[in-house]
């Protein structure tokens, strides 16, 4: 008989890609051993009358009440509990197991490789004020700039609309103040730049952008995104293993499992080299902070929604999709596609017709609109 593994998970919408990473890199090895992943989805579910008393329970979720409440409602029946996240605060840290990224060194990295290709007026862009891991991704941003003295701290959180908390970068930007932006994640830093680019300016001559996560449209938007790389898929694995261990561990032992995120550099930073010399910084000056934001309206942002569509559906294509997309972008027929990848004309209308659904649309022109108007495979043409 196969034994469960409780995961409790927060209620998620179809962009949270990353829970469900965790979750498929939890069952992979659940697969190969006698144990599968029991998923609870918590909608005020009693533990108890789960049976859930004195077991150990990983937990996953990105919002700070959510995790405070239903790690107590845990406790209260005598769990372990192992917190799964980008990033898990000192907090959450003093009375849990926890698997996580280490967010601080990269804000740090970002930082640095700014800096040793000139461009010191580095800001902080898009954070979400009630994800834990942005809130992280803030204040070593801040930190970091206070102890180098750095002048003019500026970190722009997400506001009523992301229109809104473009103009007041807009303003700043237009000044001479910034000359490079950390995003907090690749949808940010592909809006941002996108936005950016309508209004005329050039990325990256004018500004570098560096996104986190990794994200299959990053790879694709011109310019390619400079990028930090979040494998949730073996943090999911990892979580596993800790899990495993704390099972057969009778003491109350505290342990963490921290993953390295590798760096990814693209063209928004123009490819240049990383280089771990440092150099002189500047005076600190004054602290500046934009601050207001609704996890709700955050992703129902139009602009943010139509990004996370878009990732939805480069996540479903495979390398034939990708390339019949590029021969589409460079006005080929279905006869020179088809002869390009050795398949037949009606397999590649048919993955047309396929994909066309995906995006909700009917005509091979409104595709072609669609992928124009985010710059995507823009050097195809």
């Amino acid at each position: 008989m196969k034994t469960p593994v409780q995961i409790v998970v927060q209620p998620f919408l179809d962009n949270s890609y990353w829970i469900n990473d965790i979750i498929v890199g939890i069952k992979s090895i659940c697969d190969t051993i006698n144990y599968y992943p029991r998923v609870i989805i918590d909608e005020n579910i009693n533990f108890s009358e789960m049976g859930l008393n004195n077991s150990c329970v990983i937990v996953v979720g990105y919002d700070v009440s959510w995790l405070h409440k239903t790690i107590n409602s845990l406790q209260k029946i005598c769990c372990k509990t192992i917190v799964v996240n980008s990033w898990v605060s000192e907090d959450l840290l003093k009375s849990n197991n926890a698997v996580y990224f280490t967010l601080d060194s990269i804000i740090e990295q970002a930082c640095t490789y700014l800096s040793m290709n000139k461009r010191e007026k580095t800001v902080l862009f898009g954070i979400n004020e009630r994800s834990l891991a942005d809130l992280l991704k803030k204040d070593t941003f801040i930190k970091l700039n206070k102890s180098l003295k750095k002048g003019d701290v500026k970190v722009y959180s997400f506001k009523d609309s992301l229109s809104k908390s473009l103009n007041d970068f807009l303003q700043d930007f237009s000044e001479g103040n910034i000359d490079s932006v950390i995003c907090a994640n690749d949808t940010i830093a592909i809006c941002l730049q996108n936005m950016l680019k309508k209004e005329g300016f050039k990325i990256p001559e004018d500004l570098f952008v560096i996104g986190m996560g990794n994200s299959e449209l990053g790879k694709y938007v011109s310019p390619s995104i400079t990028t930090f790389e979040f494998d949730y898929f073996e943090l999911g694995k990892q979580t596993f293993w800790l899990w495993k261990s704390l099972i057969k561990d009778d003491k109350d032992t505290h342990r963490e499992v921290k993953l390295i995120c590798p760096f990814i550099i693209r063209e928004s930073t123009e490819n240049l080299i990383y280089t771990e010399k440092d150099q002189d910084r500047l005076e600190h000056q004054n602290l500046k902070m934009v601050i207001e934001n609704d996890m709700n309206a955050y992703f129902e942002d139009e602009t943010i929604k139509t990004v996370i569509n878009f990732e939805t559906f480069f996540r479903s294509c495979d390398k034939q999709d990708i390339s019949i997309l590029k021969g589409i972008v460079k006005n080929k027929n279905y006869n020179l596609i088809s002869e390009s990848l050795f398949m037949t004309d009606r397999a590649i209308r048919y993955r047309i017709n396929k994909m066309n659904k995906k995006l909700g649309i009917s005509t091979r022109e409104e595709m072609v609109k669609m992928i124009k108007s985010f710059n995507i495979f823009e050097d195809e043409e």
